[in-house]
């Protein structure tokens, strides 16, 4: 993969370069332009929604795999999160997983089995909280009396599951929009002729949008549903 990431910037027709934009995290090639989010900022803020909004004390933290940016930047959100708010951060509440529904479900399961005390948790996908709330209703804790839950995309699956999930929006259509935008003006420079322009990482707004898993009986659930 760090092979193929490399060759970006080196890809041509002819001889005249092929611009390449990369979509949800920048990578390190001072090169390649990026349209992104704040992903520390997004997860920083959907921490301290679950703390200082809906009173979450124990939260757990389902993460994607810490050798990925996205995991790294979403982990260093949760801690600064806890750490504002004076809660302690434990390594036990933070559970590594592969991006799926299962691993989401195995990881509650496994929690529960070991008689954990939580009453939130921060998914760094909407496919694991899935599997989260799979595993919650299998073991009758209730949603969000018990356990408030927040997931990370906002994929259309967040507005149809019962009940609908909390979670971070990522403007999609405009991050592709914009990319689609930069890849005009970086393709008509170097048509002109011109030296490549500086390397740009366009950052888009992001959202906290509620729903059944954090607010009871919340009628919001259908607002960014699109598929």
């Amino acid at each position: 993969m760090r092979r193929y990431l490399d060759r970006l910037d080196k890809l041509n027709k002819k001889g005249t370069r092929i611009p390449v934009i990369t979509l949800e995290y920048p990578i390190n090639n001072k090169n390649i332009d990026a349209v992104t989010i704040d992903n520390e900022k997004a997860a920083y803020e959907a921490v301290t929604y679950l703390i200082r909004q809906i009173h979450c004390r124990n939260i757990l933290h389902i993460c994607i795999p810490f050798e990925h940016y996205l995991g790294q930047k979403r982990m260093e959100g949760y801690r600064r999160a806890l750490e504002e708010n004076a809660l302690p951060f434990l390594p036990e509440n933070v559970v590594e997983c592969d991006y799926t529904s299962y691993s989401g479900y195995k990881a509650i399961k496994k929690i529960a089995e070991e008689r954990r005390d939580f009453d939130g948790i921060f998914c760094d996908n909407d496919q694991m909280a899935v599997g989260v709330l799979k595993a919650c209703e299998e073991l009758h804790i209730r949603i969000p009396e018990d356990v408030a839950i927040m997931g990370n995309d906002d994929v259309f699956v967040a507005s149809v599951v019962s009940p609908s999930l909390s979670s971070i929006h990522v403007p999609k259509y405009e991050m592709g929009a914009l990319a689609m935008k930069r890849l005009v003006e970086v393709l008509k420079i170097i048509e002109a002729g011109q030296k490549g322009p500086k390397r740009k990482v366009l950052l888009l707004e992001h959202e906290i949008v509620e729903r059944e898993s954090t607010v009871k009986n919340n009628r919001e659930s259908l607002q960014y549903l699109s598929w």
